[in-house]
């Protein structure tokens, strides 16, 4: 299917009018209701937006689609309720160490660990972005029993995730406080090693690719649940130690922790029930544009442009054209101009899963 109608309500239709309600809201003095309002009610704009997309192309979907497997009440249950908890669970592990933030520490540090939270999130979003693309070709490869090109497109998926995220992480760890002080505030400056510490955790989460998806794919759902339950816990008794004696620090720990035992584990999982990997010698390259992009960072972040816009402006630019400048030196891999294939065609006109 074409993602241009899931880009247009999920990514565009919703912040757009949540943007747009929020001012008007506030204009009006409704302050913290009215952002709760504004969020709430722009959801449901979207929600409705994607209805009318799916509902148009059921209408234009005249294509057989052959026979389609019975499966029985009990048997649905036992894939979904699993799978559908052990996604609810690692969504609340993402956020459980803010809410004992806001337990344990005051309403300043709340705030601080909220916004270095939020600029970590952007990771999660390349993920996701990636994981939209690939899951119905990850679904494809599985019912085919196609193990090879399920490996070599779990490769490319995720290294094509680091690549993008790389040069975003690497202005974050050389300037963690300007980026926080430009985004938000000076006053926010305070959240600077927890949002490097809350980056590394994101990144490994990056580096793991959709070993979730893959293990729900492969039917081991109810291992997926245990895995983020054993998460989940390990987050709450680390936060529940770490938070009252470091801080912010100590929360940012907590949820590395968490999240490296979660998708460490579940990598684990993987490579030993499907025989995947998702890592081999062509991140090379990858590594190279990194370290070649962490040295231009370091002569850039002496440029003498006085204004903290103006240099986490410049540094952003120098990590995103020399990383891709090294890429593009040391060549593309073949899998790689296969990748952008199949994001222009989903994209675009759609690409079908391969027969």
């Amino acid at each position: 299917l074409r993602m241009v109608p899931n880009v247009i309500a999920e990514d565009l239709v919703q912040p757009l009018v949540n943007l747009i309600l929020f001012l008007i809201f506030w204009a009006l003095g409704w302050q913290l209701f009215g952002a709760v309002v504004a969020t709430d009610v722009s959801f449901a704009v979207a929600l409705v937006v994607a209805l009318l997309f799916l509902t148009r192309g059921w209408r234009r979907h005249t294509e057989p689609v052959g026979e389609v497997a019975v499966v029985g009440n009990r048997e649905l249950m036992l894939f979904s309720l699993p799978a559908a908890m052990a996604g609810m669970l690692a969504l609340v592990t993402m956020w459980i160490d803010r809410l004992l933030v806001a337990y344990f520490l005051s309403a300043a540090d709340t705030g601080i660990y909220q916004a270095a939270s939020q600029v970590a999130f952007i990771f999660i979003l390349i993920l996701n972005s990636f994981n939209g693309i690939f899951a119905p070709l990850i679904s494809a490869h599985f019912a085919a029993g196609r193990k090879r090109e399920l490996n070599d497109l779990y490769k490319v998926s995720t290294k094509w995730g680091l690549y993008l995220a790389l040069p975003v992480f690497l202005v974050i760890v050389m300037v963690p406080d300007q980026v926080l002080g430009v985004l938000l505030d000076s006053r926010y400056v305070a959240g600077a090693l927890p949002l490097v510490v809350l980056s590394v955790a994101q990144l490994v989460n990056l580096a793991t690719g959709a070993v979730g998806f893959i293990l729900v794919m492969g039917g081991r759902q109810n291992s997926w649940l245990v895995l983020s339950g054993a998460a989940l816990a390990a987050n709450i008794g680390l936060s529940l130690y770490l938070i009252p004696r470091h801080g912010l620090v100590g929360a940012a720990v907590a949820a590395l922790l968490s999240i490296v035992g979660l998708f460490g584990g579940a990598l684990l999982l993987v490579h030993r029930w499907e025989g995947l990997w998702p890592w081999d010698r062509r991140y090379v390259k990858g590594l190279v544009a990194a370290l070649v992009t962490s040295g231009a960072l370091v002569l850039a972040d002496r440029l003498p442009l006085g204004s903290p816009v103006l240099h986490l402006l410049a540094l952003c630019v120098v990590a995103v054209v020399v990383f891709a400048a090294v890429l593009r030196l040391l060549g593309p891999d073949a899998e790689d101009r296969e990748v952008m294939q199949l994001i222009r065609g989903k994209l675009g006109a759609g690409q079908q899963p391969p027969q």
